[in-house]
């Protein structure tokens, strides 16, 4: 039976190593299949296997007979081989792949990046999928769930947060995950392993940042907002 594991969970398994032959990453919300398939690509071959043994191919030029015939090739001086199907949604016979779907290749880690929705359930290949495969399916995220996300992700970085900065975060940032995560990866840079982020770390950090820069600086320029210009300039500077 398929597996359907949450985001954080996979790159952990990742991280340890710990692979399955097929992986199904779909849904609206691509950064979440845009990170996990990077993931894989990092993590499942060193630098040095990769040349021989990791394929990238896009769906509007892949065809299922050429698929499976590279998954069912053996890694050269390596433990795995992995292909990765970006674009899936492109791909014009994705059906044609069912046969596959139904017995993986073991020594292949076969990653479907299927982006913008979902596969439709009622086709042999979306089914024999949710037979074998790890399927992650990649939702958008509603407002009220955006803080309780922030919190999780700054645990992934080391760091805590309290329910109120998470808040506040979330409130300057909005919804969009890869700005979120862009701050906080900037954020946590030199701080400590374990730093517990308070409600004016999330002020000082992302709000100043997100107020002054360079953007903001062009807006004042061009409207001649000259004290404004000299401030946004000072905290850059700074």
């Amino acid at each position: 039976m398929s597996k359907s594991v949450s985001y954080f969970d996979l790159l952990k398994s990742f991280k340890k190593k710990e692979f399955a032959p097929l992986y199904l990453f779909q849904g609206e919300e691509e950064y979440f299949i845009d990170e996990l398939t990077h993931a894989v690509e990092q993590s499942a071959l060193d630098e040095s296997e990769r040349a021989f043994n990791q394929t990238i191919v896009y769906g509007r030029d892949a065809q299922p007979g050429g698929i499976m015939d590279m998954a069912a090739r053996l890694p050269m001086m390596a433990p795995r081989q992995v292909i990765v199907i970006r674009e899936a949604q492109e791909m014009r016979d994705f059906a044609g792949m069912a046969p596959y779907f139904d017995k993986p290749v073991p020594s292949t880690i076969l990653v479907i990046a299927f982006k913008h929705k979902k596969l439709d359930g009622r086709t042999a290949a979306a089914k024999s999928l949710a037979q074998h495969a790890v399927v992650f399916e990649s939702k958008k995220l509603y407002d009220n769930q955006v803080p309780d996300w922030i919190t999780t992700y700054t645990e992934s970085l080391g760091l805590t947060i309290t329910p109120e900065a998470a808040q506040v975060a979330f409130e300057l940032l909005g919804n969009q995950i890869s700005t979120i995560t862009n701050e906080l990866q900037k954020l946590a840079i030199g701080l400590e392993k374990g730093t517990r982020l308070e409600i004016k770390d999330i002020q000082d950090g992302i709000g100043i940042s997100r107020e002054y820069n360079v953007f903001e600086l062009q807006k004042a320029i061009s409207f001649r907002q000259r004290e404004r210009s000299y401030t946004i300039l000072h905290h850059m500077v700074r």
